[in-house]
């Protein structure tokens, strides 16, 4: 019996010792999609607790790494990290370079503005000016639909959300649930401008193209979560 019972520690031991360990690319500032929570790399968010899930199935230790929205896709080509989380839309030019999961959320982006603002859906194609987080598929979707908008990037969205409160900007392009949540959390500061756009596939955990193995374990992980519940369960907490 001691015998068995020492047996079982050192599996348990070893399991976690040998864990395969995974850099996560992310934003340390995307509300609710993921958020550093404090300085030694405790992240929270909707995207945080999907891949935490993920990673626990496929027995995987996940470590965070905050980084800008551009800096995560060259992380991910250059292998520095394995994967990546910030919103990321699958499109056709992206599965080009990048291998993503199945898609966990519909993804559309929306244009937003100040409350006080008098611009609405009629009057966007004026000359406005639309901040945007660089990298981001915002810029050629607003560069497709109107001739007559200044698109400017944003390393971060703090400071794209200042300057608009500010008034040196007139709107930001988020994707639809970012809007939503500064709309809802901002107690009147900001309004939804226009109808959601629907683009791309679908929100993806994205990985390196010579990551498939891993892609496909990844996919399993999300699978079973949707036939056992716990997808419905982390979404629920969010949204």
């Amino acid at each position: 019996m001691k015998t068995l019972l020492a047996l079982l520690i050192s599996c348990l031991i070893c399991s976690s010792i040998y864990a395969e360990k995974l850099i996560v690319g992310t934003s340390p500032f995307d509300p609710p999609m993921e958020m550093q929570a404090t300085k030694n790399g405790v992240f929270t968010g909707f995207e945080i607790d999907l891949v935490n899930e993920v990673c626990r199935r496929i027995n995987a230790t996940c470590i965070y790494k905050p980084m800008a929205f551009e800096e995560i896709m060259k992380a991910i080509e250059t292998g520095k990290v394995d994967l990546g989380i910030d919103g990321f839309f699958i499109t056709k030019e992206r599965l080009a370079y990048y291998l993503f999961s199945q898609p966990y959320l519909q993804t559309r982006a929306q244009l937003f503005t100040t409350a006080d603002s008098n611009i609405n859906s009629i009057n966007i194609n004026t000359g406005k000016r639309i901040g945007v987080e660089a990298g981001t598929v915002y810029k050629s979707l607003l560069l497709q639909r109107y001739n007559n908008v200044k698109v400017i990037n944003y390393d971060n969205q703090q400071d794209m959300l200042q300057d608009l409160v500010d008034h040196r900007i007139d709107l930001i392009m988020f994707d639809l649930i970012g809007a939503s949540y500064w709309v809802n959390n901002s107690q009147g500061v900001f309004k939804l401008v226009g109808e959601a756009i629907p683009f791309g596939r679908g929100y993806g955990i994205m990985v390196n193209p010579n990551q498939g193995t891993l892609l496909s374990r990844i996919n399993n992980a999300l699978s079973a979560m949707q036939k056992d519940g716990t997808y419905l369960a982390i979404y629920s907490r969010y949204f």
